[in-house]
C-alpha cells in the first residue's frame, strides 16, 4: 500500500491497505490522494504530522495555495521531485506536495475536436489547473524509445481504475477520442476503488506508447502524464502557461480569457519561425492551425524560416509588399518567430545605452504577443530593468519604474500573487539564472538525472540501481549569451 501511494496510484493503495496489515499512515495516504479528506483524518488517528498534510490538501484542492507553500523550498534552494532511478517510488513521499484542483474550466467538444474551455472570464495570472502527475517514468515519452514509460503506465492501467479510465479516454491518433469531462480523468469518481484488479486491462504496446506520445510532458530527463492537463490543446500563441513545481504541473492565465473562449498551452518552445513550429507539431501528429500560424504561413520564406537577421526581419516588415502594420500583432508574431536573431543582436549592442533599450522593448513586445509569462518573458523583462535601472535616469527614474512595474507584472501572472516579502527572493532566482551556466534553469523546476540510457536493456538492468541527479534541467532558448553578459555588469542590485 505504501509503494502505490509513493506511486500516486490511490485507488489501488486503498485496496491493498484494507486488504493488508498496512500501516495507518498508508491508508490516511490513500483515502487523501483520493480527496476522501474526513476519512483520511479519521484513518491518521494522532498523528499529527500526517493531520496537517491532509489538511493542506484538502484547502488546496479547493484552489487555495499558499506562495510559501508552493514556492517556499523552491525559494531557499531545496529542489523537489523529479526521478533518480528506474524503479523511483521509493523515494517519494506517502503523499502528493500539492492537491490536484480544477478551476473555471471545462471540456468541451468543439469543430475540431475536444478542447478545454474557460467556464466564465478568466484574468491574467489567474490559476486554472493544478494536477500532480498519473504516471511519471525516467526519459521520453516520445522520440527515440517509447519503453520506459510504456511500462511504467501499462502497470498502473493494470493496477489502477483511473489510470485505466485514462487509457481508454486520452488521445492517442487515430480515431476522434471519445468525449471526457475532467472528473472522469481525476480523483473524484466516487467509484475510484470500485473494480477488482483483476477487472482492470492494460493498454497494448502500441496504445501505450500512442498515450505517452500524445499526451506526456517531456522535460528534466523523465516523461510525465497529466491526464486533465493533457485536455488543453496546443496554440503557438497561447492564453496559458503551465508550470513545472516539483512533479506538479500549474497552469494560469496569462492574459484575460473571455467565457466560452478556448484554453491553449504551448507544447514546444513557440520562439521559433513557422517553418520549424510546424516541424514540431507534425512529429506531434497533428498540424498547428492556431491564429498566428494562419497568418505566418502566408508570409515570404524569409520570414517562415530560420536565417534572417533582426534587421533584414524589420526591413520585411516594413515593406509596404507584406502588407504588415509594424505596429501591430502580426508583427510582434513575426518578430517573435525570430526571437533567436533578436537576441543576437540585443548580444552586441552595449546593455545600458538607448539603443539596447529600443531592442529590449520590441523583443518584450514581440515575446508577450507571442509567449506571455513564460521564464523567457520573466528573464528578458528583468534583464530590461536592471538595464534601465544603470541608464540615464536611473534607478529612480521613470523608465526603471515602468519597467520594475512590468517585471513584476509579469513574474505574478507567471507564479500567482506575490506576497511584498518574497518579491526579491523571487527575483533573486530569477537574476541567478541569468548568471548560471545553466541558463533556462527555473528554480522551481524538478532536477534533472544525468545522462541516462533508455534503452528497453538498460531500463530493464537499472530497476534498483539510482542514477545521479544533476541540478541542471535542460536549458530552454532564453538568449543566453545576451543574458549572461548584461547580468555579469552592474547587478549589485539583489546582492
Amino acid at each position: 500500500a505504501e509503494q502505490l501511494c509513493r506511486a500516486g496510484l490511490f485507488d489501488a493503495a486503498l485496496r491493498a491497505a484494507r486488504s493488508s496489515a498496512s500501516t495507518g499512515a498508508a491508508q490516511a495516504a490513500a483515502l487523501a490522494g483520493l480527496r476522501r479528506y474526513e476519512e483520511a483524518k479519521e484513518a491518521a488517528a494522532q498523528d499529527s504530522e500526517m493531520l496537517a498534510a491532509i489538511g493542506r490538501l484538502q484547502r488546496q484542492s479547493a484552489g487555495d495555495f499558499d506562495f510559501a507553500e508552493v514556492y517556499g523550498d523552491a525559494l531557499a534552494g531545496r529542489r523537489r521531485g523529479g526521478i533518480t532511478s528506474f524503479a523511483p517510488c521509493a523515494e517519494r513521499p506517502l503523499l502528493p506536495d500539492f492537491a490536484d484542483f480544477v478551476g473555471p474550466v471545462e471540456v468541451w467538444r468543439k469543430d475540431k475536436g475536444r478542447g478545454l474551455y474557460a467556464a466564465r472570464r478568466v484574468v491574467a495570472g489567474e490559476l486554472l489547473m493544478v494536477e500532480w502527475p498519473l504516471v511519471r517514468a525516467m526519459g521520453p515519452a516520445s522520440g527515440r524509445v517509447d519503453y520506459p514509460f510504456r511500462l511504467a503506465f501499462q502497470h498502473a492501467c493494470a493496477t489502477s481504475r483511473r489510470a485505466a479510465r485514462a487509457s481508454r479516454l486520452l488521445a492517442g491518433g487515430g480515431a476522434d477520442p471519445p468525449m471526457a469531462m475532467l472528473e472522469d480523468l481525476g480523483w473524484d469518481r466516487e467509484d475510484a476503488e470500485a473494480e477488482v484488479e483483476s477487472g482492470l486491462v492494460s493498454p497494448d504496446d502500441e496504445r501505450a506508447d500512442a498515450i505517452g506520445w500524445t499526451n506526456c510532458f517531456n522535460s528534466f530527463g523523465c516523461s510525465a502524464l497529466y491526464p486533465a492537463i493533457a485536455m488543453t490543446n496546443h496554440s503557438c500563441c497561447p492564453n496559458a502557461t503551465t508550470v513545472a513545481v516539483g512533479d506538479a504541473n500549474f497552469v494560469r492565465a496569462n492574459q484575460s480569457i473571455l467565457e466560452q473562449e478556448e484554453v491553449c498551452i504551448s507544447y514546444f518552445d513557440v520562439l521559433r519561425p513557422y517553418e520549424q513550429r510546424q516541424e514540431e507539431t507534425q512529429a506531434l501528429r497533428f498540424a498547428c492551425a492556431c491564429p498566428r500560424c494562419s497568418f505566418e504561413k502566408t508570409l515570404p520564406e524569409v520570414l517562415r524560416t530560420e536565417g534572417a537577421s533582426a534587421d533584414e526581419v524589420e526591413a520585411a516588415i516594413a515593406d509596404p509588399a507584406s502588407g504588415i502594420d509594424p505596429e501591430s500583432r502580426e508583427a510582434a508574431w513575426v518578430r517573435g518567430s525570430h526571437a533567436k536573431a533578436y537576441k543576437e543582436q540585443l548580444e552586441s549592442t552595449f546593455p545600458f545605452s538607448q539603443e539596447a533599450a529600443t531592442q529590449r522593448s520590441r523583443l518584450l513586445r514581440a515575446i508577450e504577443a507571442t509567449d506571455p509569462a513564460s521564464f523567457t518573458h520573466c528573464k528578458i523583462s528583468f534583464l530590461d530593468w536592471l538595464g534601465q535601472r544603470s541608464g540615464a535616469g536611473g534607478p529612480q527614474g521613470e523608465a526603471a519604474q515602468r519597467a520594475m512595474q512590468y517585471t513584476d507584472l509579469v513574474h505574478q501572472t507567471r507564479y500567482g500573487p506575490v506576497p511584498k516579502d518574497r518579491i526579491i527572493d523571487l527575483l533573486k532566482c530569477t537574476k541567478a539564472s541569468l548568471e548560471s551556466a545553466g541558463v533556462g534553469e527555473e528554480f522551481c523546476n524538478p532536477p534533472a538525472p544525468s545522462s541516462v540510457d533508455f534503452s528497453p536493456a538498460a531500463a530493464v538492468a537499472a530497476t534498483a540501481a539510482a542514477t545521479a541527479a544533476s541540478t541542471a534541467p535542460p536549458s530552454s532558448p532564453t538568449a543566453a549569451a545576451a543574458d549572461a553578459a548584461a547580468a555579469a555588469k552592474g547587478m549589485e542590485l539583489l546582492d
